[in-house]
């Protein structure tokens, strides 16, 4: 939760406002935005969607975290896929 929600990854949030760092603006100092942390729906990571054309842009991608890459593998494994 901390790292996905970071720029340049994109969010839902994205669409009501622009947070460089969703988990910053959660808990910044003491206090604990709890608006904010229930409005984190998901976060795109990879290639990023075009919701108005319904295409995956070559030139709108990001790569994608190694960790969950390896992650992914081995619970595609233990599941047979």
């Amino acid at each position: 939760l901390e790292e996905y929600p970071k720029k340049p990854n994109k969010t839902n949030i994205d669409l009501e406002r622009h947070i460089e760092y969703w988990w910053q603006e959660c808990f910044e100092g003491n206090e604990c935005d709890k608006k904010l942390q229930k409005k984190l729906r998901w976060t795109t990571l990879g290639y990023h969607h075009n919701w108005d054309t319904k295409v995956y842009d070559e030139e709108n991608k990001n790569s994608f975290p190694e960790e969950l890459s390896e992650l992914c593998d081995i619970v595609s494994q233990q599941l047979r896929f």
